[in-house]
């Protein structure tokens, strides 16, 4: 590390995004080569784990601004070192800010140009020939040709008689013109640019036409795509064009490369080649996963985690815990909870490991599995473990990791809503829409998301005209921003149409038309039987119940028969996948036992019902909220069937042991509202008024919203993470 010269590898991490102009100044005031080294690493250690800042660093010395051999080696010999060096006390270690010491020697450095500092980013690491160039590189006089960078670079030509499959959408085009989306169109013609280049690498590949060192998943063309996180919504339309009207399915196609790749003989001994496979592999199965291809994204990733275990060093080690922790979180969307719990078992060992070595603790962004913990408890009705890995994860994750730091706020603010800590979760929420549309603008999947967070919230606490303006805008985002089937498309719709059943806006059909549209659309998404489609269910017996009530009697027997059909799949899916102790499980009785009290099939209502209580009593994992809720169910069952007698000690018990603090919450009002409602009809009027002026003092300590949230507050300029997230836990 002595002999390190920052002059060859300063310009890679800057270009990288690692290092700032101002820290390379700070760095270059070193008057040694090893005062500039000290410099350096103090500043490079002391990035946080949203830089990768040792990847990059490793990169960096693979290929450093020289062109002298024997200094090449050494750095390949101090990649070997870091990668296989291991204290026993790693996560210990802490380095003490580096203050220039007396008396050290002077090193004269090799001069390097700034025109040498400037050396053009490469995401793939290509070879250089005698003359320190890379293979290929040199534009040729053709300026048809296209530059395809694999191992080598190579200038091509279009196979002979090829035609394009991709039409320009130019009414997309023109919709966006006309709406002054300048910036929308200009990204919706670069991803049309991006993947007729994938399209040409693929046809060459199919008539082995592919230069040297050249995979249809290893190249430049497909990792601009894959890497640029943010604009997967844009291609997907493409991908399924292409499969729709040409039977042509690249995504496959781009899996099946990837394992060839994967599983070649020469990766087993080319830990440089395993490394390069396994960045574009993990950024493959995100995107896939983001596009809801889950069966390509699995196969993908035990790929993935299968071929970097046999090059067991940190660098590798990283990318399979990465692997790992995306299996974890596809494991629980698809509700396969043994299989997560064998891929975080997974994850954690390879974690140990990683943390073993220097620096290697500083390198795991832990917040990200954290975060999938969380929302796995959280599914499963585990409501103190989903609030505990929510906490972890707001206090572990990097303030520069934009969209996880998004990610971990949504989903804190749902772990503090399952908790009954509403105000905080509120907090959250608004935290997390603020800094989606600061750090990503308005349309970005990032912001929809957050929005849809919010949506969550309110038609769970609030249920106000906000949350339905809210709903509406991200309809009208995901819409614009999707133009294609797309999963937070069908969020979207689903989101409007409860916003508006929880504020009983009925006067005509909008609250079922965005229903069936979410249904679409999320059909066309997920295979189907997947298990997500019983929240679609859920939502479309949830209209169908209110739409049976605005009908006439012919048309109500109808609606609560479909209303029937669909609430009994989705209480078979939810109880079969999430468990009985699951949230969504509880709901979905508590719709069905509606449904059937409507049908006057009291006994079945009530058979539900008391499942349900049976199941929290028995529980040590619901809250105590949670259960004071089911009770209250039970009582307003009994006092709508006109059985009061049962209604009101049920009633009382519930009154009497909730702690709301300082929360409104509608369904304690109507447990009072109830309860004084069955007192007076069995005559029972002091009791009935004693209980009103308890509802009359809850309502003092618990008082509505007075204000509503407006878009002032969602859209406030967010203050540093840090700061926020200190006086957050001081409110706490």
């Amino acid at each position: 590390m002595q002999e390190l010269k920052v002059e060859h590898i300063l310009a890679s991490l800057i270009q990288k995004g690692v290092l700032s102009e101002e820290e390379r100044n700070k760095i270059c005031t070193g008057k040694s080569t090893t005062e500039k080294t000290r410099h350096f690493l103090d500043v490079l250690v002391r990035k946080g784990r949203d830089v990768n800042w040792y990847g990059s660093f490793r990169e960096a010395l693979k290929e450093p601004v020289t062109h002298n051999s024997e200094v090449k080696k050494k750095y390949r010999m101090l990649i070997e070192f870091l990668d296989n060096t291991i204290l026993p006390d790693a996560n210990k270690m802490r380095m003490n800010p580096y203050n220039a010491l007396p008396g050290i020697h002077k090193i004269h450095s090799l001069e390097i140009s700034e025109k040498n500092l400037s050396d053009s980013k490469v995401r793939f690491s290509l070879p250089e020939n005698e003359e320190g160039n890379r293979r290929g590189e040199t534009k040729p006089k053709d300026s048809k040709q296209m530059l395809i960078k694999g191992y080598y670079a190579k200038w091509v030509l279009a196979p002979e008689n090829y035609a394009t499959l991709i039409d320009e959408p130019e009414e997309l085009f023109a919709l966006l013109e006309n709406a002054n989306e300048e910036s929308l169109l200009q990204q919706e013609k670069q991803t049309l640019q991006q993947i007729r280049r994938f399209e040409l690498i693929y046809a060459l590949s199919k008539r082995k036409k592919l230069p040297e060192g050249v995979e249809l998943c290893m190249n430049s063309a497909v990792e601009e795509i894959l890497c640029d996180q943010n604009a997967s919504h844009l291609y997907v339309k493409y991908f399924h064009m292409l499969k729709e009207k040409h039977n042509l399915d690249l995504l496959a196609e781009l899996v099946d490369s990837f394992y060839t790749t994967m599983t070649s003989v020469v990766l087993y001994s080319d830990r440089d080649g395993a490394e390069r496979a396994g960045r574009v592999g993990l950024a493959l199965s995100e995107f896939l996963l983001d596009v809801s291809c889950f069966d390509l994204a699995n196969q993908t990733m035990r790929c993935l985690v299968e071929g970097l275990a046999k090059h067991d060093v940190l660098s590798t080690q990283l990318l399979q815990w990465k692997a790992l922790v995306k299996l974890f979180e596809m494991h629980n969307m698809n509700l396969d909870f043994l299989e997560a719990e064998a891929a975080h078992k997974a994850a954690t060992i390879v974690g140990e490991k990683i943390k073993q070595h220097p620096f290697g603790a500083s390198l795991l962004e832990e917040s990200s599995l954290f975060c999938a913990l969380s929302s796995s408890f959280r599914e499963q009705g585990k409501t103190s473990s989903a609030y505990s890995w929510a906490l972890a994860a707001l206090k572990n994750v990097g303030s520069d990791c934009k969209s996880l730091v998004i990610e971990t706020l949504c989903c804190a603010s749902e772990a503090f809503c399952l908790h009954f800590e509403v105000p905080q979760a509120e907090d959250l929420v608004l935290q997390a829409v603020s800094r989606a549309r600061d750090e990503f603008s308005t349309y970005s999947p990032q912001y929809v998301k957050a929005l849809l967070c919010y949506c969550h919230y309110s038609n769970e606490y609030r249920q106000d005209a906000q949350g339905v303006e809210t709903a509406r805008t991200a309809v009208e985002i995901s819409d614009l921003l999707f133009n294609a089937s797309h999963m937070l498309r069908a969020l979207a719709h689903q989101a409007l149409a409860r916003a508006l059943v929880v504020t009983q806006q009925f006067t005509d059909d909008e609250y079922f038309d965005h229903c069936l549209k979410a249904w679409h659309i999320a059909m066309e998404v997920l295979p189907g039987d997947h298990p997500r489609l019983a929240s679609f269910q859920f939502t479309l017996a949830q209209c169908l119940q209110w739409r049976s009530s605005l009908s006439n009697d012919k048309a109500k027997e109808k609606h609560l028969l479909w209303a029937e059909t669909e609430a009994e799949a989705a209480v078979a899916t939810f109880s079969g996948k999430w468990g009985s102790l699951s949230p969504k499980t509880i709901a979905a009785k508590h719709l069905l036992a509606q449904i059937y009290t409507k049908m006057d099939k009291l006994p079945a209502a009530l058979a539900l019902i008391q499942e349900n209580i049976n199941t929290s009593q028995k529980s040590l994992t619901i809250h105590v909220m949670q259960k004071h809720l089911i009770k209250a169910t039970l009582g307003n069952f009994y006092c709508s069937s006109e059985q009061p007698r049962d209604a009101i000690p049920i009633l009382c018990e519930v009154i009497e042991g909730v702690d709301c603090r300082g929360t409104y919450l509608s369904w304690v009002h109507l447990s009072y509202d109830s309860l004084i409602s069955s007192l007076k009809s069995m005559d029972e009027s002091e009791r009935a008024n004693i209980y009103q002026n308890k509802l009359m003092d809850w309502m003092m300590r618990n008082p509505k919203p007075s204000a509503a949230i407006t878009w002032y507050q969602l859209h406030s300029s967010p203050v540093p993470y840090s700061e926020w997230l200190k006086n957050f836990m001081k409110r706490k």
